[in-house]
């Protein structure tokens, strides 16, 4: 049987990609669209806390034009990349040069086409217009690159939140907001909140972590206190001996089988907080958090508790 051309760069593609990140475990994906690695990036031979994905395309005839590589895609596949948890990146492998080019899909999108073509996510088919300075050679740049984007989708996906009513022209200032905080405590928690997700858009940790000890040092007995302590610790991924906290918690783990609906609505009516944990190599169930358990937990709950969303990759290290 003769192999055929498009299989044999293929399988060239995937050399390469693995040589060049080898220092950083890729882990080849089968069972999600598109995204054909799931990679973690590693210092001193230790994760850290940055992974991505990547699309890995290979070509004998790379389109050059000017100083850009012109590559068409699917526009609901680069839709579904640039909104994916993870960042991605597109690598296009110039099989006749063994030579990878890269392009970072989510800041591509929100730099470029949503600036230059802000209606691209009705469109069937997009070029893209990937710059040939965007060679894979160096780790380091790419490592500079994915921590910087993981801190952006963070950032611009708190953008997006959501206005306290009443007060939609202070809310993009957490200074006024500190000014205002006079009315009454609930209130002030709310707008503590707020500056929080402020400050974190900024990318000022501090700022945002003082917000959650501000609520924490109220001593209230509900919720609230709650949200502050969850809020404090994933700001910082601090321990809790630096709030001098004592947390007692029960946890259950909600039974998932529809036969079960009626029973988990009473756990659900008790609870204080709650935990969505996701496979981050399977896209369905963080899709599944969003359609079935967050809404079931926000209609069945009394309280408004805190919730927390974890991506599990433990297996993948």
């Amino acid at each position: 049987m003769i192999k055929k051309r498009a299989d044999t760069i293929e399988t060239q593609s995937v050399g390469f990609l693995l040589q060049f990140f080898s220092e950083w475990n890729p882990n080849e994906l089968t069972n999600d669209r598109g995204l054909d690695f799931h990679i973690t990036i590693f210092e001193n031979e230790v994760s850290t806390r940055y992974a991505f994905c990547v699309q890995l395309k290979a070509t004998d005839s790379i389109n050059i034009k000017g100083e850009s590589i012109k590559f068409s895609i699917d526009v609901r596949h680069l839709a579904y990349f640039c909104d994916y948890i993870d960042p991605v990146l597109l690598i296009i492998y110039d099989a006749q040069n063994g030579i990878g080019y890269y392009l970072n899909i989510f800041d591509y999108c929100t730099t470029v086409l949503d600036n230059e073509k802000p209606e691209w996510r009705t469109q069937k088919y997009i070029t893209l217009n990937i710059p040939i300075t965007n060679r894979l050679n160096e780790l380091e740049v790419i490592k500079n690159d994915i921590t910087e984007t993981t801190k952006k989708k963070l950032r611009y996906n708190t953008n997006l939140l959501e206005w306290y009513e009443g007060y939609e022209s202070s809310l993009s200032n957490p200074e006024i907001l500190e000014q205002i905080m006079d009315k009454n405590e609930q209130d002030t928690i709310r707008m503590r909140f707020h500056s929080s997700q402020l400050y974190f858009y900024q990318d000022d940790l501090q700022k945002t972590k003082e917000q959650f000890q501000k609520v924490y040092t109220m001593k209230r007995e509900d919720e609230n206190h709650l949200k502050a302590i969850l809020g404090y610790i994933l700001s910082q991924n601090i321990i809790l001996d630096d709030i001098n906290a004592n947390i007692r918690l029960v946890l259950w783990d909600i039974a998932g089988q529809d036969k079960y609906d009626l029973s988990r609505r009473m756990f659900f009516q008790g609870c204080l907080g709650g935990l969505f944990i996701y496979d981050i190599t399977r896209q369905i169930t963080l899709k599944n958090i969003e359609i079935k358990w967050a809404k079931d937990f926000k209609e069945f709950t009394e309280k408004h508790p805190a919730y927390v969303l974890i991506g599990n990759k433990k297996d993948l290290g």
